[in-house]
């Protein structure tokens, strides 16, 4: 899958920011990174536990492990920096036919939404 990144751009002089989030298991790791024309730079992760499984959460636990992965990852982002453009790292048990199945694809949707990011791709 090709991802839209600004260095392809006529953007010259910014700076982007991307957060990716890697769903594991037991638990989901935040990264955020930035790329200033093609050189990407790791800023800061963190992970959040889930109580049972990814495959068990509720859509409460689900928000509560999203935001507080990505809300740890993000103290590390300068002042008045926000990133919303989001690439998901899925299980390949998540994946048919190389589209994000219909149920995983809705949690996805209802996370993305309320906690403010834009999903831009993903890889399994």
């Amino acid at each position: 899958m090709k991802l839209p990144l600004p260095h392809l751009s006529n953007k010259k002089n910014d700076l982007e920011y991307y957060l990716a989030i890697l769903l594991h298991d037991k638990k989901i790791t935040a990264v955020v990174f930035k790329d200033n024309l093609g050189n990407l730079q790791l800023i800061s992760s963190s992970q959040a536990h889930f109580t049972t499984s990814l495959e068990e959460a509720d859509e409460e636990e689900l928000l509560r492990v999203f935001d507080k992965a990505i809300s740890e990852t993000e103290m590390e982002l300068p002042e008045n920096i926000e990133v919303h453009k989001t690439i998901f790292c899925l299980k390949d048990s998540w994946i048919e036919a190389d589209v994000i199945k219909k149920e995983y694809k809705s949690k996805l949707k209802n996370v993305s939404d309320k906690l403010d990011i834009q999903p831009i791709g993903f890889l399994v």
